[in-house]
């Protein structure tokens, strides 16, 4: 299973670990746990007011949010949002949580299925990494991207490369509580995720796609060629060529998170080359 990951998700490169480590590095100030909680009832709900406003957009959307017994966490589902029963969120955490799932997985599979090529509704070869780094952003754009998220994109990575390496559950276990800091629930959980099945390297792609997205930001690159569909960024040329010659159509739904004054805001934030430390340094 391991290679079979390694195959669709690729490795962790040595830039990649740098990247992490130096995220893990940052010295922080533990967050606060105020706030009201929501729980897999209210999320759903949400999610669904989420999707009735892309309605308004195009009353084509088909997109439902429902809790669902066989499904930990959240996660999209060919287009529909789906809520664990035991999910139990602060509100910031679930505004961005909505944004990650719905303002991006949800808009671009539907983006992707009204599109004359239908493959871009469930994805072009290696689209998760951009796909993953775009979500991440969502949950930066309305201020949902905390210093605990992205130490926990890190230490995913970290643990990937473990895994890959051929470090046991509790050698991976020990260096994030040892080396990092992490609490012994929160490394059990990471190295869980790394170690499914024998070894699934997708937790690395979160932290490398939001660096790449960055990048691409940052160098002035176009936000209408990531809403097309479930694209990689090798295929971003290729979008924009098939745009220009008319055989994409432009996205109908454009994220909630890029409306307004502070998506406007935010967006021209990210235009000034912030990187990923920066924003870490930011929350730091």
């Amino acid at each position: 299973f391991l290679y079979g990951s390694l195959q669709v998700y690729g490795t962790v490169t040595d830039a990649d670990l740098a990247l992490a480590r130096g995220v893990l590095e940052v010295p922080t100030r533990r967050a606060g746990s105020a706030g009201d909680r929501l729980d897999a009832a209210a999320m759903a709900a949400l999610g669904e007011r989420e999707i009735a406003r892309y309605r308004e957009q195009d009353p084509e959307v088909k997109a439902t949010a429902s809790v669902r017994a066989d499904v930990t966490g959240l996660m999209v589902s060919r287009g529909h949002l789906l809520v664990g029963p035991s999910v139990s969120l602060t509100e910031r955490r679930a505004e961005a949580l909505v944004q990650h799932e719905v303002g991006t997985h949800v808009v671009t599979h539907h983006n992707g299925s009204v599109q004359p090529l239908k493959l871009l509704a469930s994805g072009l070869a290696g689209y998760e990494e951009l796909q993953e780094g775009l979500a991440v952003v969502a949950e930066w754009m309305v201020d949902g991207l905390d210093i605990g998220r992205l130490r926990l994109l890190a230490a995913r990575v970290v643990a990937a490369h473990g895994v890959i390496g051929g470090a046991t559950f509790v050698e991976g276990w020990r260096e994030l509580v040892r080396e990092h800091g992490f609490a012994g629930g929160t490394a059990f959980g990471i190295c869980a995720r790394a170690h499914r099945s024998g070894g699934l390297t997708k937790d690395a792609i979160y932290l490398r796609g939001l660096d790449r997205v960055l990048h691409y930001l940052g160098a002035g690159g176009p936000v209408e060629p990531l809403l097309v569909g479930k694209v990689a960024f090798a295929h971003l040329p290729l979008v924009e060529e098939l745009r220009w010659r008319n055989v994409l159509e432009p996205p109908r739904l454009t994220p909630h998170f890029l409306a307004g004054e502070r998506g406007e805001r935010r967006l021209a934030r990210l235009r000034r080359r912030l990187t990923v430390v920066d924003l870490v340094r930011e929350e730091a």
